[in-house]
């Protein structure tokens, strides 16, 4: 578990390595292949490299600026504050190239047939499990409901079940929480 969580705090540098990795073992062979073979040998390496590199950079800096406040030192962040759904857990869409040249990763939202259902037991109250099959967009939904019926709730949320005893004293000593608990059985 431990080794898991690491992997995915350093998930950027991993990925940045990598792309490392093909830009320079993916020209090697270059050089004894015919000049237009090992010109398109270099330019597919290039390219993968260049675009392994765009999302490493991309996780290196969503980590280090929009992490979820970690429990143990008690920062506190309004629902209303969260902007990324990848900083909680939704997972990257396959990254996109706007007009503008920039790269997306996050993917647009679309409603679920139990979204209304969704935004009605958070505004009752309470706890509220999401379940359904995997990648079919929980966490996601969870996260636009969450953000239209709590906005004004303080977001808790543990990295690891090491923090989950943190993370409870967190979510109790506010009259609104929400206690965010995704991935922990890793």
């Amino acid at each position: 578990m431990r080794l898991w969580n690491a992997w995915r705090r350093m998930h950027g540098w991993w990925l940045l390595m990598v792309a490392a990795a093909v830009g320079a073992f993916g020209s090697l062979p270059a050089s004894s292949l015919p000049a237009l073979a090992g010109s398109a040998m270099v330019a597919v390496a290039s390219g993968l490299a260049g675009m392994l590199t765009v999302r490493a950079e991309r996780s290196i800096d969503r980590r280090s600026s929009l992490e979820p406040p970690r429990v143990r030192r008690g920062a506190v962040r309004r629902v209303r504050e969260l902007d990324d759904p990848l900083a909680v857990g939704v997972h990257p869409a396959f990254a996109l190239v706007t007009e503008s040249g920039e790269v997306d990763d996050r993917p647009p939202f679309v409603r679920r047939d139990r979204s209304d259902d969704l935004e009605g037991a958070l505004r009752s109250g309470g706890f509220v499990l999401v379940v359904g099959e995997s990648t079919a967009g929980k966490t996601r939904a969870a996260f636009e409901a969450m953000r239209v019926c709590l906005p004004d709730h303080v977001f808790v949320r543990p990295l690891s079940r090491d923090e989950l005893a943190g993370a409870l004293d967190a979510a109790t000593r506010h009259d609104k929480s929400v206690l965010w608990l995704d991935d922990l059985e890793v």
